[in-house]
């Protein structure tokens, strides 16, 4: 089998997935909901930030933060190591000004948008940006766990 069928199968494996979890009943609760997540205020100068409504399709360089350090978080609000992510990442990097994080929400397979434009094969899914744009690293499933050291690192070059 080629790389690009074990690729495709995989991608249709994970569309299959995020349509099954997405056709529940009951909603899943947003990460930014809770009052423990940092995502929780989203006013200026906040560290965590959502890019994007569920499944909108958004330019990422807008998402950048010029002169920062910027994590750009691919997640679903029904995606479990998402969430533990993002609680781990906030411990890391906690009080670090120089590192801004914007979480795009990919949605669910209905709007699959998000997931093409930017080639998600799994979540989480991260990419880090240097202060003038430049990708750094990206950061597929088991990857991502470290996105804390890795932005941590980028800053330490600033």
């Amino acid at each position: 089998m080629s790389k690009f069928a074990i690729a495709c199968t995989g991608l249709a494996l994970c569309l299959s997935l995020v349509a099954a979890c997405a056709s529940r009943s009951e909603p899943a609760p947003a990460p930014s909901a809770g009052a423990d997540s940092p995502v929780a205020a989203t006013g200026e100068g906040t560290q965590f930030q959502v890019a994007n409504t569920t499944g909108e399709l958004i330019s990422v360089e807008q998402a950048l933060v010029p002169g920062k350090v910027t994590v750009i978080d691919f997640y679903a609000d029904w995606c479990a190591p998402c969430k533990a992510l993002e609680k781990k990442l906030a411990g890391e990097i906690a009080g670090e000004a120089r590192i801004a994080v914007r979480k795009i929400d990919v949605g669910s397979a209905d709007v699959p948008d998000v997931v093409e434009r930017y080639g998600v094969r799994n979540l989480p899914h991260v990419r880090i940006y240097g202060p003038d744009g430049t990708l750094l690293h990206d950061l597929p499933g088991t990857e991502a766990e470290r996105t804390g050291a890795l932005a941590l690192e980028a800053v330490g070059t600033l």
